[in-house]
């Protein structure tokens, strides 16, 4: 299974952190060349989390753009080469593109680090997203540890949350559970992992520690690519 219905919201799992969202409108998060395989259709709005190559890639964005398509991406992001509508977007800030809701909270390590004292993603570079389509609220974690500023998510009353499991860049699966804890969504989808190196996980055995331990739902999807 490639995705699933949340409400009336269709989440594919494309592949890495690259999520398609199906409802009114049709949102990509992360798109990235290297898990667009076919043509997945045209982007009313694209949302990019971080510059990282792997999350904030032209080629994959202007693959699925159109005239009228808006790129919401983080403060950092080389915007500059594209001609259609974008928005830039900070820490805290709220967007309604098109009739829908997006709101950037925080997303960085502070256990990983590329050398002492360097973390892979800074506090303030890369963002999670929280959108809201159809009745539906998604969250997106971005490429983040599991972190203080998730408390507050709770109030959010989630939906459906694609968390990373991944390990080295991101949270691994035992802190992952914890972030479900600590969020309280209906809904889990794994995401960021098993495409690239390093970040190898079971996400069977996620299912089975989130289950366990909360009232929480694990879908595990296949990726779409």
């Amino acid at each position: 299974m490639t995705a699933t219905f949340i409400g009336d919201v269709q989440v594919y799992w494309i592949n890495h952190a690259s999520v398609k969202l199906e409802g009114s409108k049709r949102i990509y998060i992360d798109p990235f060349s290297d898990t667009f395989t076919k043509n997945y259709g045209d982007a009313d709005i694209i949302v990019a989390t971080h510059p990282h190559f792997d999350h904030f890639d032209p080629e994959a964005i202007n693959q699925i753009s159109r005239e009228n398509s808006v790129l919401v991406a983080k403060k950092g992001c080389d915007i500059g080469q594209f001609d259609f509508e974008v928005r830039i977007i900070d820490i805290g800030e709220k967007h309604f593109v098109k009739g829908v809701s997006i709101k950037s909270v925080h997303a960085y390590n502070d256990k990983r680090f590329r050398n002492p004292g360097e973390p892979f993603h800074p506090r303030g570079e890369g963002m999670g997203v929280i959108i809201e389509m159809d009745g539906t609220k998604i969250y997106h974690a971005g490429d983040t540890d599991m972190i203080g500023e998730m408390k507050s998510l709770e109030k959010e009353e989630i939906d459906v949350a694609l968390l990373p499991i991944g390990g080295t860049y991101t949270m691994d699966v035992k802190e992952a559970v914890e972030a479900v804890k600590t969020i309280k969504p209906d809904t889990v989808i794994p995401i960021h992992y098993n495409m690239i190196g390093n970040t190898e996980a079971d996400p069977k055995e996620f299912k089975r520690k989130v289950e366990s331990s909360t009232d929480a739902k694990v879908i595990i999807l296949e990726p779409d690519s």
